[in-house]
């Protein structure tokens, strides 16, 4: 009854459900499969554990349900499952900052070949793909960036080290990016602790402008990352960029791993609605 009504609700966006056990399977499997088609649902589905379907008896007094019966429901209906109230946060912020997602290519941009390699087998076991750039691209990348260790203007792209590479050259390589025809959409990881080892306490300020100034510019998705570490001075520099990023509209998480599972299920959820529409 309540996705009948924010089906149909114009000032509704986005919904999350949280479900234990359903009493009408087949008037829940119609109503997602119609709710999905207009606007994104989120499902986090508790009990599908052995453990897990006795505490939901327990508290709703309904059955939980087989993994295999959701499992259907979820690729049938476009429903987008998520595990965990922290996965439900990502997938909302997903789903309410980036534009639609028009296949599964991604452009990744950060700091530290190592990552980039790490990021690359984090696309590929969620769905999504990481191609070669075009020479025309690669060509346009190694104008700002210089032919020293640590650069790269492969996919994953590494623009440089020192503060030339850290700060201005950020947003114009972004842009060079969103211009690869074989992209479609971009994640950039950005580690603070770089920016604090370079001594740039504007820097903060500075990507996040260009950041915000390069999303502006593009047409493709730009999903914004952070590698954490445990500094105190690091946790500092994350909120004052993610703040000023989420100003301009721009989806950020905590982890590239975090952004990269809620861009590859939001791909897959424009893909089906796509095919939906037809």
């Amino acid at each position: 009854d309540f996705l009948e009504y924010f089906a149909d609700d114009p000032e509704t966006k986005q919904i999350l459900v949280y479900a234990e056990g359903v009493k009408n399977g087949r008037k829940l499997f119609t109503t997602l499969r119609e709710c999905t088609k207009i606007k994104p649902v989120v499902l986090l589905k508790a009990g599908l554990s052995e453990s897990g379907a006795g505490a939901a008896a327990s508290h709703t007094g309904s059955l939980a349900g087989s993994r295999e019966v959701w499992q259907a429901l979820f690729q049938q209906t476009g429903v987008i499952p998520v595990q965990s109230l922290e996965e439900a946060v990502d997938q909302l912020v997903a789903v309410i900052n980036i534009p639609e997602i028009k296949g599964k290519r991604v452009g990744l941009i950060g700091r530290g070949g190592g990552f980039g390699v790490i990021a690359s087998d984090i696309c590929e076991a969620h769905g999504l793909v990481v191609p070669a750039f075009t020479n025309e691209t690669r060509t346009k990348l190694a104008e700002i960036t210089p032919a020293e260790a640590g650069s790269s203007v492969r996919n994953p792209v590494e623009i440089g080290l020192g503060r030339r590479g850290l700060s201005e050259y950020y947003g114009q390589g972004v842009e060079i990016v969103a211009a690869e025809p074989q992209i479609d959409m971009i994640i950039t990881f950005l580690n603070p602790e770089d920016y604090i080892h370079y001594g740039l306490g504007d820097w903060a300020d500075t990507v996040s402008r260009e950041l915000a100034k390069a999303a502006q510019n593009i047409s493709k998705p730009l999903i914004v990352s952070f590698m954490q570490g445990r500094n105190p001075d690091v946790f500092e520099l994350i909120l004052k960029i993610q703040d000023k990023c989420q100003e301009a509209g721009l989806a950020c998480y905590l982890s590239i791993e975090h952004a990269i599972k809620a861009a590859g299920k939001l791909a897959d959820y424009c893909e089906f609605r796509k095919r939906k529409q037809k």
